[in-house]
């Protein structure tokens, strides 16, 4: 959404959530979804949130042939969370007609989750996807795909085959890398149903805005 909703800080000795839209309260396990319809707003996930009648995705979007217009905002650690909850994926997963999702978190990844981010589009569509510069990570891309030129500077490539990207977003240090299957931070799969037709622009979140 380009005109998202105004941010503030709950917790004014807190500047690590300055970036969290007020006005719309947290959850966490949500589930949207509709047949061929629209999906458009924003949503705050905090994980510090638990649910016992509730698991799976912390987010789940699915639209059908309808399109996702969405902001996407995590809530930092709280304080007494372990650093085994702190390595442990945000899920997201998103499908739809043609897709423009913005995720937000704190600008540094020590002050968030990482992220587990899988997208599908289900129409031959250019899609839209803003990533925070925190983002650090394995990327898989199948169709083609455009990035910011500020992302493109962070893109570590590691190779293409049957119309599949494969790299890395972030800064990419070769001797901490032991493949995808130990990679412990945040993770981004684009898996459009037509990858020959469908595009994918990668951007940060705080350009273009």
């Amino acid at each position: 959404m380009q005109n998202g909703p105004t941010t503030q800080t709950p917790n004014a000795s807190s500047d690590r959530a300055a970036y969290l839209p007020s006005g719309i309260r947290p959850s966490n396990f949500v589930k949207i979804h509709r047949k061929g319809q629209p999906i458009s707003g924003a949503f705050v996930i905090d994980r510090n949130m638990k649910f016992p009648d509730k698991e799976g995705w912390h987010l789940s979007l699915v639209a059908g042939y309808g399109s996702i217009d969405a902001d996407v905002f995590t809530v930092p650690p709280s304080a007494s969370a372990t650093e085994k909850d702190r390595q442990k994926r945000t899920t997201i997963s998103i499908s739809g007609g043609t897709i423009l999702v913005h995720f937000h978190r704190p600008q540094t990844s020590e002050d968030s989750y990482p992220f587990y981010i899988t997208l599908s589009d289900s129409q031959n569509s250019a899609s839209v996807v803003s990533l925070p510069r925190s983002f650090r990570g394995h990327a898989e891309i199948s169709s083609k795909v455009t990035f910011s030129p500020d992302m493109l500077a962070k893109f570590t490539l590691f190779g293409e085959e049957d119309g599949v990207t494969k790299g890395f977003i972030g800064d990419f240090d070769h001797t901490q890398w032991k493949g995808i299957g130990q990679w412990e931070g945040d993770l981004f799969f684009w898996q459009p149903s037509n990858k020959v037709s469908s595009t994918l622009t990668l951007r940060y979140d705080d350009e273009g805005l």
